[in-house]
């Protein structure tokens, strides 16, 4: 909660870590702290990173963040997992988050 009300660019690394930890207690805390701090373009790596290996679970967790705080950098990762062949809540979420960074982005939504 400290972190929360005092973060700063050197708290991210600390953040990510709890952020993608199965184990955290504090992933919610993380995610609404990294939401107001951003990650960086070091953390938005790290977590495309686990983004490919993680459980649906933790992947819907990445996706949620990637659309409040992600930029073009994580668009080939969210793209692959939104034409996935399965249909999953995970998928919906991958192409709303690729959506609205291209947006913020001024890019095409569609081609």
């Amino acid at each position: 909660m400290a972190l929360q009300k005092r973060a700063t660019e050197r708290s991210i690394r600390r953040l990510l870590k709890l952020f993608v930890d199965p184990d955290s207690k504090l992933q919610y805390m993380a995610a609404l702290t990294l939401q107001k701090t951003g990650v960086g373009v070091d953390g938005e790596v790290q977590l495309v990173n686990v983004l490919a290996t993680a459980d649906k679970k933790r992947q819907k967790s990445i996706v949620d963040l990637l659309t409040t705080v992600g930029s073009p950098a994580s668009l080939a990762a969210l793209d692959e997992l939104a034409n996935s062949p399965t249909a999953s809540l995970v998928q919906y979420g991958a192409a709303r988050a690729a959506a609205r960074i291209r947006l913020r982005a001024g890019m095409p939504v569609s081609s």
